[in-house]
């Protein structure tokens, strides 16, 4: 889904509004809300599958209120860009990289970058600095924070 790894969790019970990074150990933030709700999937296959209770599902005067009431706590944890980014290289493209080269460089293509040159330099970090991110920054993974925060 759109908002995989960036929907802000809620678990009333407690009053937390939890807002996941990809690449910030969001997995393990999203396993450790899935236990606090009591479900035996905190523990199963992809925790990303699991249904959590988003900001999305409330009205936008709830949300504002729960954002703005002092008794909720409001977190967000976050990583070494550098680190963040190269964790995101490791993980999505080194690690899956047949998987990437059919996902991603089509997306890369249809972005304005080269089908090829992709294909070819890929695995190569400097070129997923330089182009690949430049043309798909839109990937959760990748994506800067910066991006994340709306003008206010």
């Amino acid at each position: 889904s759109k908002s995989r790894n960036t929907a802000p969790i809620v678990n009333e019970e407690y009053k937390v509004i939890f807002f996941p990074v990809a690449k910030a150990a969001s997995s393990e933030w999203l396993r450790f809300f899935t236990r606090l709700e009591g479900s035996p999937e905190w523990c199963d296959g992809n925790i990303h599958e699991h249904n959590h209770n988003t900001l999305t599902h409330y009205t936008l005067a709830d949300a504002q209120r729960m954002m703005t009431d002092p008794t909720w706590t409001r977190a967000i944890f976050v990583r070494n860009p550098k680190e963040r980014l190269l964790s995101a290289f490791l993980d999505k493209v080194l690690a899956h990289k047949y998987v990437f080269k059919e996902r991603y460089c089509p997306k890369y293509e249809n972005n304005g970058g080269s089908l090829d040159d992709c294909l070819e330099y890929c695995t190569d970090f400097g070129f997923f600095l330089q182009n690949y991110t430049r043309y798909t920054s839109e990937n959760v993974h990748w994506r800067s924070l910066y991006s994340r925060i709306d003008e206010k």
